[in-house]
């Protein structure tokens, strides 16, 4: 479902934060195939601030297949979209502070 390197990454170091810059999301127990927990809550701001404007390179409004894996201190998303093939394409969703 996500990038291979984040998988390996998260899978030998967990979720948290690396020199106070960038947290990484991990995906907490839940049914289904949606995140749950910070992942699904940031998320869920990701899919909302696609709707108002999708990133550069990634065409219509529709509703995105993304998922957030991290959040940097600038506050920027960082986010897997789905690319149409067996794993995820990283996308930066952007600052959060220019959506509003």
């Amino acid at each position: 479902m996500f990038p291979e390197d984040y998988e390996e990454f998260v899978a030998t170091y967990g979720d948290g934060e690396a020199d106070a810059f960038l947290t990484f999301l991990v995906p907490e127990q839940a049914e289904g195939a949606d995140p749950s927990g910070a992942m699904a809550e940031e998320t869920a701001e990701a899919r909302r601030m696609w709707l108002r404007k999708p990133p550069a390179g990634h065409g219509s409004q529709a509703t995105p297949s993304v998922i957030a894996w991290g959040v940097n201190a600038r506050a920027d998303l960082l986010c897997c979209a789905n690319s149409g093939g067996p794993r995820r394409t990283s996308v930066d969703d952007g600052p959060r502070r220019s959506a509003g």
